[in-house]
Order: C-alpha cells, then sequence, then structure tokens
C-alpha cells in the first residue's frame, strides 16, 4: 500500500473577487463597531418624511378589490435605507434563453447579517401605437428602452427586498408621516390642483378624468393627496392609467371607419402623380421666364443638388415653384 498524497482543488481567486470579499468583510466589521442608535433613527426618519419635496414622492396607491392600497415607494425605501445604515442594497439582471428577463433585488443587513431578497420575471417587451391602425401593440425594445425596462422592474423587487429588512412597523411611520406633510404643505388647493392637471398630462390623463375620477370640479387636501400617490404609482410603473381612469373609447364601427378613412386616404396619396425631376425643371424654367436674374437667385436649383431630392421633396419643390409662378401672374 502506497501513500499517496491528494491535492485538494483550489477555488481560483481574482484580484476583483478578493478586493470584493475585502470589502464586505470591512463592512461587516464597521457595522459591528458602529451598531445603529435607534433613538436616532427614528428622529432622521421623522425628518426626511417631514421633507415636503421627499414626501410627495414617498408614496404610491393602487387598486384592489375595490378599494385603494397606499404603499411606500421606491424613493421612500431607498430613503430609509440611508438613514437605517448598516445596509446594502441593489438587484442583479438575468437573461433568459426566451423573451424573458429577471431581476433580484436583494437587500443585507450588514450589523444583523439579515438578507432579503425579492425576484421579479418579466417580459422583454415595451408598448407601442402602430401609426396606420391606432392600437396599442408589443414589440421588442431597442436598447435605451430596455434599460429602462430594466431599471423600472430592478428599483421596484429591491424596494420590495429593502421594506423586508427594515420592517413593517419602520415603514408604516414613515408613510403616515409622508401623507401628513403633503396635507400640511398645501397652502393653495387650486394651484395644486393646476400642477396636478399638467402633470397628469404626461400619461394621457386630460383634466375632466380626473374631475370625474374625484367626482367634483373642487378637490379637497385629500383629494390632492390620494392622486398625488396615483401619479406617483403610475410614474414608477406600478400601475397603468387605465387602472384607475376610463376615457370614452371609440366603438368597433367607428374605430373601423378610421382604419377605413386611412386606408382610403394612403391609396389617394398612392394613386395621386408625383412630380418628377424633369417636372421640377419644367416649372424652373417657366419661372425663371418671369422673374429677374436677382429675383430668381432664391428659386434656382442645379442639377447636382436636384439629385439628392426624395420624391417627396421633389413635390414640395414643384408645389413651391407652382405657388410662385401664380404669384407672378397676378402682378
Amino acid at each position: 500500500m502506497t501513500n499517496e498524497i491528494v491535492q485538494q482543488p483550489q477555488i481560483a481567486t481574482t484580484p476583483q473577487v478578493a478586493a470584493s470579499v475585502e470589502e464586505i468583510r470591512g463592512a461587516i466589521l464597521m457595522a459591528k463597531h458602529f451598531p445603529r442608535d435607534y433613538k436616532k433613527l427614528i428622529s432622521d426618519v421623522d425628518a426626511l418624511c417631514k421633507r415636503e419635496t421627499f414626501a410627495r414622492s414617498a408614496t404610491y396607491s393602487y387598486p384592489r378589490g375595490g378599494s385603494t392600497i397606499t404603499g411606500p415607494s421606491v424613493k421612500l425605501a431607498r430613503g430609509l435605507a440611508q438613514v437605517y445604515g448598516n445596509i446594502r442594497y441593489g438587484y442583479d439582471l438575468k437573461i433568459g434563453q426566451d423573451d424573458t428577463a429577471t431581476v433580484i433585488g436583494w437587500a443585507w443587513d450588514l450589523e444583523n447579517n439579515t438578507r432579503a431578497e425579492v425576484t421579479h420575471v418579466f417580459k422583454r417587451l415595451i408598448q407601442r401605437k402602430n401609426k396606420d391602425t391606432g392600437e396599442t401593440v408589443w414589440v421588442q425594445p431597442d436598447e435605451r428602452d430596455f434599460r429602462e425596462l430594466v431599471s423600472k422592474n430592478g428599483a421596484i423587487s429591491e424596494r420590495n427586498a429593502i421594506l423586508k429588512v427594515v420592517g413593517q412597523e419602520l415603514v408604516e411611520d414613515a408613510t403616515g408621516i409622508c401623507r401628513q406633510t403633503i396635507k400640511l404643505g398645501i397652502k393653495d388647493a387650486k394651484g395644486e390642483q393646476k400642477r396636478l392637471i399638467i402633470e397628469f398630462k404626461r400619461f394621457g390623463v386630460s383634466s375632466s378624468m380626473l374631475d370625474e375620477y374625484v367626482g367634483s370640479t373642487e378637490w379637497s387636501t385629500d383629494n390632492i393627496v390620494e392622486l398625488t400617490e396615483i401619479y406617483n404609482s403610475i410614474k414608477d410603473g406600478q400601475t397603468t392609467r387605465d387602472d384607475y381612469f376610463t376615457s370614452p373609447l371609440p366603438s368597433a364601427a367607428s374605430k373601423s371607419e378610421a382604419i377605413a378613412k386611412s386606408m382610403a386616404a394612403k391609396r389617394k396619396q398612392d394613386t395621386v402623380p408625383q412630380a418628377t425631376k424633369a417636372d421640377v425643371l419644367k416649372l424652373m424654367n417657366e419661372l425663371s421666364g418671369m422673374l429677374s436674374s436677382e429675383q430668381m437667385g432664391a428659386y434656382y436649383i442645379d442639377d447636382v443638388e436636384l439629385e439628392k431630392y426624395t420624391a417627396t421633396g421633389l413635390q414640395e419643390l414643384a408645389n413651391t415653384y407652382a405657388a410662385a409662378i401664380e404669384r407672378a401672374k397676378q402682378k
């Protein structure tokens, strides 16, 4: 029997991995040496949520089972994490083989070694309006749209992970202070109403739709707080406009009629003969016989430049010459 030394496989580490491990180890050590002061934490949360600009975007609402539920926004979650201290948070992205992507939001309390993760799978698709039919369809996003899609879903997952770590009691206290701050900050209800009407227009919500939701053209402070939360919910991607507001939709007949008119207009446009280069030259020569050389300088285009014009450009040029000829005739 021979004695053999079996060498255990070692996990290869790169300088980047080693640096990350040391960074985390240092953060845990600092958290143990400087634990959070819960009395100071409560005071800091109170001060944070009494800032009016922060409170305006700190809560959102969404419809559920015929009632409206209020909750903390991404901004409030991140704000609480900052004053909570000794916490790391973020999200990771995984691209699926199909048309899906997965974001994993996470939050880690370094002091108590408590970690929460929230996984969200979403389609790599966005909504776009079809220019011909006016219908909304799902399409593949370009790079910029995909980044925005990931950022929106990642932020929501990150928020939910943070809320799990900091605790429900702290979240409820912060939400209540923010709502009260918004109420106390409303000095001019009419001015706030106008501001919200302008803000909602970016989501296709008209003032009449807002009035219908409130049930009056005169909004109370409670209405303003609620609509502020709804605005935050739509802006953060929690809900959509149609979850709250209804707009008169065209009937199937009128919709078909609109499509038919659009197609008829396109057919008419296709059947109208487009001006050619020869047509433009003919009109230019005719106009040159009616204007002085100085006046014609504003209209003259040589053959090289004319070659660069598209069919639409040639037609517009022909229309310009025809209009100039008519004006010259009238003189």
